[in-house]
């Protein structure tokens, strides 16, 4: 059993690659911005650790906020064996823009090649676009880069990533409970977590269309 000062938490990796164009116009023309990045093959990706190290409060929160840490590698930003990041900041499933929508948030400052400091903020956009596209919704990142490290940087640079599917494979053998070496308390959490994704999915696609 955890002792009453260690909490019981959950940690995953995540892998997310895609394209970004620098300078793109509308800055929130993501699908422009991707075909743009296509065609230069300027890439983006990222592979990071995420942790809730305290699940109740992680849960509690209306924020669902996690850590984030791993590394970055941007076409014309970061060195080519990638940026560090060390003071990423995750967010699960918080409110989106109407009743039936989530979003997921990233914020994964790093410093670029040139010195600078540099922030990829990206977003989820979890909601039933009328066609059941569940993957869809929680395997594209919607991004900006942003100069400084805040989400009120300036943008320079738009572009999609998307978890693709042997990277998926892998990030599903990466949970593991963190806090406790009790199996019993290692299963109870990684349910609680799964309970907590799997209904909010519940909630934006399929309790809207029941009777």
């Amino acid at each position: 059993m955890p002792t009453q000062t260690q909490s019981v938490g959950i940690e995953f990796t995540e892998t997310m690659k895609g394209y970004i164009a620098r300078g793109w116009s509308p800055p929130d023309d993501y699908a422009g911005a991707d075909a743009a990045g296509k065609v230069s093959d300027a890439r983006a990706e990222f592979l990071l650790t995420i942790t809730m190290p305290d699940l109740h409060a992680f849960l509690a929160s209306a924020e669902h906020p996690g850590m984030a840490v791993g590394k970055v590698k941007i076409e014309g930003f970061t060195p080519g064996d990638g940026a560090p990041v060390s003071n990423g900041v995750f967010n699960l499933f918080i409110a989106g823009d109407g009743p039936n929508s989530r979003k997921m948030l990233y914020a994964l400052p790093f410093t670029g090649a040139d010195g600078k400091p540099y922030l990829l903020d990206g977003f989820k956009d979890v909601r039933d676009h009328g066609n059941f596209d569940v993957w869809g919704s929680t395997s594209t990142l919607y991004t900006v880069i942003r100069e400084g490290h805040m989400r009120s940087g300036t943008i320079v640079a738009t572009g999609i990533l998307n978890i693709l599917l042997p990277d998926f494979m892998q990030q599903l053998t990466t949970f593991r409970a963190l806090g406790t070496n009790d199996p019993n308390e290692k299963v109870k959490a990684l349910g609680e977590f799964g309970g907590m994704f799997f209904g909010s999915l519940w909630e934006v696609f399929v309790k809207p269309h029941l009777p």
